[in-house]
């Protein structure tokens, strides 16, 4: 892809949303999650095992990801992990994919939002509605592994027209981003107002997750 942009889905600094999937269609794996501040900032962290090499676990979440190029999970391993991807898209059907990564440092794993790179080589219909990340083959101890997951970002095709809008501030009750003095989003607007006339207007930006960031409102 020549030119992309990322659009945020999750920090990952909160639990919220978040939820263990312990693999339904083999049951038998162990899990827990919880928050943990891994340099300076807070993480989400999953230890997970298993009694099968059949057998998965990880973390899950809803989304509304409408369109994108591809997901990619910056995450770190306590051991050498076969990491499981699954995405769940707008018919309900599943898409899933693994690889091997390495332990004990950060790292983004990218996965392209295209069949050819899922197992099941289907099409894939937006918007997705969930994701899951977690480890597959757990057996070797309690826990078998842990994961940390510090952001969720869709690579998306950069539109032709773009603001880059630098939010800042260090007064208490306005925003705040943990160690970033500013943050720079992606904003879209589509005039839906054919008729020539004066009114108000409502500007509202989201992430992915529909987390509220910012509303503005013209006088």
């Amino acid at each position: 892809m020549a030119s992309a942009a990322e659009l945020l889905v999750d920090r990952c600094d909160s639990p919220e949303g978040w939820h263990l999937n312990l693999g339904s269609e083999e049951p038998g794996s162990q899990g827990s999650f919880r928050m943990e501040e891994v340099e300076g900032r807070p993480v989400l962290r999953a230890d997970l095992s298993s009694n099968r090499k059949e057998q998965y676990a990880g973390l899950t979440r809803g989304v509304h990801i409408s369109g994108g190029e591809a997901l990619v999970f910056e995450v770190r391993v306590s051991r050498r992990t076969y990491l499981r991807m699954r995405v769940v898209d707008g018919r309900g059907q599943w898409h899933q994919t693994g690889m091997w990564v390495e332990p004990d440092k950060w790292q983004r794993v990218r996965v392209e939002l295209r069949p050819q790179e899922f197992w099941e080589e289907r099409e894939i219909i937006f918007p997705i509605q969930s994701i899951l990340i977690g480890g597959h083959n757990l057996e070797g101890g309690e826990p078998a592994v842990t994961l940390w997951l510090r952001e969720v970002v869709v690579e998306v095709a950069s539109p032709r027209w773009t603001w880059d809008i630098g939010i800042s501030t260090n007064q208490p009750g306005n925003i705040h981003f943990i160690q970033e003095p500013t943050i720079k989003l992606i904003v879209s607007l589509t005039n839906l107002a054919i008729q020539q006339s004066e009114g108000r207007v409502r500007l509202a930006v989201r992430d992915l997750s529909r987390r509220m960031l910012a509303v503005r409102r013209s006088r």
